[in-house]
């Protein structure tokens, strides 16, 4: 077993192809769209904000824990969403999606073609060849809800919050 981690700080790095997906972001769907931050990626003192926990199959769910370096946090579940976005193949032939892949796949390739394009995990993308290529995939993800609360700092008017998260690989 394996300790996965990753923090809400500015961004986050990608993971190597194969390696276990586990990130997080602040949720920037609209309120219509089941978003916890109606759009808004900006936060003032005291706001409450949304994130979303993203991680691949072989992560357990049961091993995640997450500190605030200020608030508490409040487990909201999960859920799903599409995602659409493009992913480059510079003279290789397999790829790391964005987010965890769960159902749903599509692609279409824009130019060059390596042939089929297969979601082989939930974190791989392989295409028939090798080659330079720039494929728009879609696809279902899964992530799970948390909310940061109870962030205000008395006197100060502009500060940060870490938000640490931890899991393990099964």
């Amino acid at each position: 077993m394996s300790v996965v981690t990753t923090t809400l700080v500015v961004s986050l790095s990608a993971d190597a192809i194969g390696s276990p997906i586990f990130s997080a972001e602040f949720d920037d769907r609209l309120a219509i769209e089941g978003g916890l931050n109606d759009g808004d990626t900006d936060f003032a003192p005291g706001d409450n904000l949304g994130f979303l926990l993203y991680r691949s199959r072989d992560v357990d769910d049961t091993s995640i824990v997450i500190t605030p370096s200020l608030g508490s946090i409040v487990t909201l579940g999960g859920g799903t969403k599409s995602v659409t976005e493009f992913v480059h193949f510079p003279k290789t032939r397999e790829v790391a999606p964005k987010y965890p892949v769960y159902s749903g796949f599509t692609y279409s390739w824009m130019g060059t073609s390596l042939g089929t394009l297969s979601a082989t995990t939930d974190r791989s993308l392989v295409a028939t060849t090798s080659g330079v290529a720039v494929a728009k995939v879609t696809y279902t993800t899964s992530f799970l809800q948390y909310r940061l609360v109870n962030t205000l700092l008395t006197g100060e008017n502009e500060y940060d919050v870490l938000i640490y998260i931890e899991g393990n690989t099964l």
